[in-house]
């Protein structure tokens, strides 16, 4: 990645993604996170299937800016 995404490309990831948000942190470098409740019972699966979507994700988002 030769310089950071804008803060439009940065605004179109969320606009275009439902289960993960992206940001440009104190340093101005992109992040991606997601959140996993954990309130009440959860089924390993469900755990899984997070953990699987969010690598998906993150991959995409690194190619989206890229970083790949």
């Amino acid at each position: 990645m030769e310089k950071p995404p804008t803060l439009e490309r940065i605004n179109a990831w969320n606009w275009e993604h439902r289960f993960s948000r992206a940001y440009l942190d104190a340093d101005g470098d992109p992040a991606l996170e997601a959140d996993l409740d954990l309130s009440g019972e959860v089924a390993e699966g469900a755990i899984r299937a997070f953990l699987d979507l969010f690598e998906k994700s993150l991959r995409a988002f690194a190619a989206w800016i890229g970083f790949d």
